[in-house]
């Protein structure tokens, strides 16, 4: 009997060796709804992200006015011609409003028109000054920010086939409300919410997670008007501040990391949008010169170290950033010249930062092939980090709380998923209430610390009071608490109250002229409670041997011209005043001669231009004094 032949299987039906998922072809496992059909869905969340925001920051709605307040609002031409201002905002650079004239103080210049505009049209609507309305709107801003991030990264994560199957639709979507809590909670963040000035970075964050959101709404639903839309959004964000161009990285990295697309139909739209913004800069600021020699110390904190100090000094500031974002203790706003003391290689903090960050870097590496999350967050840090760590431009100061804004959501996103992934690999339990059992500790944790930060911002004493300890080597911290405690005192009608204040500040003045002697407020605010202390007590050692100190330093302090044209400043107006009334006082004289025997033997230009017109002070009450005569002829 023939065998019979067993029937072949036809082609479409044969079976074969499986073959690997691809990640070129994602797909969605369902559309997800738009925004507001988010919100509906997971109202009881986002209303959690607004609710903290404002437990947080509630008492902020009641401050004024802080440090760069007066440059963008209390003082600017520009801001306060209300809706009149906004071409002229859009027209100029970021400083000009304030000083009259573009000044580059810093290296690159600032443009940053959006906020200034808002607070334009604060000005516009309410006709006037109006600190409360700012403070609500940075704290409105700041709690929708939180919630973008959790419907962005939701979505992202949703439809991330490329990313990873270990977690489920309800774990992923953990993750990015997790992040968005942290986020919310985090006391770096204080400073930025806190005070109104910086809303730059409240809105360049949440324009560039805005767009990143379109971008990739895009990958996953082609739609044209999605990266129309994202094109708009990002150059709002540039328009906001300069770090948002970090995005032009962030962005395809983000498409490829969870989706597997290389994200190039979006690259024509956000690089045509970059070159618009940049063109309008250059023509509005000027290109900026990188190689501009800044010389004022408080706008280059690097002035007087050669290169490897300025980059063992960075490495050491960008080891803190890491230090703050884990455990934020203790935090100032104030990283002046020397609170981050000058430092080399041979120390430990900076050669061990830079080791850290070597490590992260090539760990980074590994982990982002491998579409880990760790790689994914760590280059999102680094990527966001890079353009505010003074190792691309100098930034005008060391570090500010403010600068890791934007990188922030890389820790904040890494914390979230290994609360979720830990819970998995160790704890083995699909309990969501135990998840967010263990994210309420980091939570509740920032939180505090946040509430307990925020009160620091109210006015100038306290803000600059909670500078100590942690800015203690800063002149700059030392001067500006001196001047909080001056003008308090000049306004006390008490006279021992007002020399109980003006004591108290005069520690502070005298520590900021000891950290950096030329340091023009420094000099200013030990000159001036000094005086106002002689006015109360009548006490005229303290006020010569401060005295002397500025004229060696910088005579040229409050410089104008008199009526009869000659330089002045507060020095020799002053002395003046003295003339009359100290003129048989052997201590003055005593002055004159040891004030200028060293101004003699200086050679900065400061003291070598007023030292001819206090010579000349001194020759008024000692017309026939040799030694003095000698020392005016000096100066001939």
């Amino acid at each position: 009997m023939a065998k019979k032949k067993s029937p072949k299987i036809p082609a479409s039906t044969a079976v074969t060796k499986p073959e690997k998922a691809t990640i070129s072809t994602p797909v969605v496992a369902e559309p997800l709804a738009g925004f507001f059909g988010f919100i509906k869905t997971n109202w009881i969340k986002a209303l959690s992200i607004v609710v903290l925001t404002f437990g947080i920051y509630f008492a902020s709605i009641n401050y004024g006015y802080l440090l760069d307040d007066a440059i963008v609002i209390e003082d600017n031409n520009y801001t306060k011609k209300g809706f009149g201002g906004i071409w002229d905002i859009m027209t100029s650079e970021s400083m000009e409003g304030y000083f009259g004239q573009q000044m580059n103080l810093v290296q690159g210049n600032r443009y940053r028109p959006l906020s200034l505009v808002s607070f334009a049209i604060e000005y516009g609507i309410t006709g006037g000054l109006n600190p409360g309305l700012s403070h609500f709107i940075n704290v409105l801003l700041y709690a929708f920010s939180g919630v973008l991030l959790f419907f962005t990264f939701h979505f992202i994560m949703k439809n991330g086939p490329a990313w990873s199957t270990r977690f489920n639709d309800i774990e992923k979507g953990l993750i990015a409300f997790i992040t968005a809590l942290i986020f919310t909670a985090h006391p770096l963040h204080v400073e930025a919410v806190a005070n109104i000035k910086g809303r730059d970075e409240i809105m360049a964050v949440l324009f560039a997670v805005w767009s990143l959101y379109f971008v990739y709404k895009d990958v996953v639903q082609t739609s044209k008007k999605s990266l129309i839309l994202a094109s708009v959004l990002f150059l709002l964000g540039l328009l906001s501040k300069e770090n948002t161009i970090t995005f032009l990285a962030i962005i395809p990295m983000t498409v490829w990391f969870f989706n597997g697309k290389k994200s190039l139909r979006s690259i024509p739209y956000l690089g045509a949008t970059t070159i618009l913004y940049l063109i309008w800069r250059f023509n509005v600021s000027g290109v900026p010169d990188l190689n501009a020699k800044i010389t004022d110390i408080m706008n280059n904190p690097f002035l007087d170290m050669d290169s490897g100090e300025k980059f063992a000094t960075i490495m050491y500031t960008l080891g803190q950033y890491i230090k703050l974002l884990i455990f934020p203790h203790p935090l100032t706003h104030d990283y002046y010249p020397y609170a981050i003391p000058i430092m080399n290689l041979a120390k430990p903090g900076a050669f061990l930062s830079l080791l850290l960050y070597l490590g992260l870097a090539v760990f980074g590496v590994i982990s982002l092939r491998k579409r880990q999350m760790p790689g994914y967050t760590i280059w999102f840090y680094l990527i966001t980090l890079s353009i505010v760590s003074n190792l691309v431009i100098n930034l005008g100061t060391f570090m500010n709380d403010r600068f890791v804004y934007m990188p922030s959501i890389a820790y904040c996103l890494l914390l979230a998923y290994g609360v979720v992934w830990a819970q998995k690999r160790w704890l083995k339990s699909e309990n969501n209430i135990l998840i967010y059992s263990i994210a309420l500790l980091p939570v509740l944790a920032y939180s505090i610390r946040s509430v307990i930060r925020v009160p620091a911002w109210e006015n100038a004493v306290t803000l600059n009071r909670s500078a100590f300890p942690a800015s203690e080597g800063s002149a700059r911290a030392n001067s500006f608490l001196a001047t909080a405690l001056f003008e308090e005192a000049r306004a006390e009608e008490d006279s021992d109250k007002k020399l109980a204040l003006l004591n108290d500040a005069f520690p502070y003045a005298l520590k900021a002229h000891q950290i950096l002697p030329k340091y023009r407020n420094g000099n200013i605010m030990l000159a001036g409670i000094a005086a106002e202390k002689y006015g109360i007590d009548r006490n005229l050692q303290p006020l010569l041997d401060v005295f002397y100190e500025v004229c060696i330093h910088r005579p040229d302090i409050q410089t104008k011209t008199d009526a009869s044209g000659k330089l002045s400043s507060f020095i020799t107006e002053y002395l003046e005043y003295l003339n009359a009334r100290e003129q048989n006082n052997p201590a003055y004289l005593a002055f004159y001669k040891k004030t200028l025997k060293a101004m003699t033997e200086s050679r900065e230009m400061p003291v070598r231009t007023y030292g001819p017109r206090i010579a000349e002070l001194a020759s008024v009450i000692a017309p026939n004094d040799p030694e003095i005569l000698q020392y005016k002829n000096a100066f001939r």
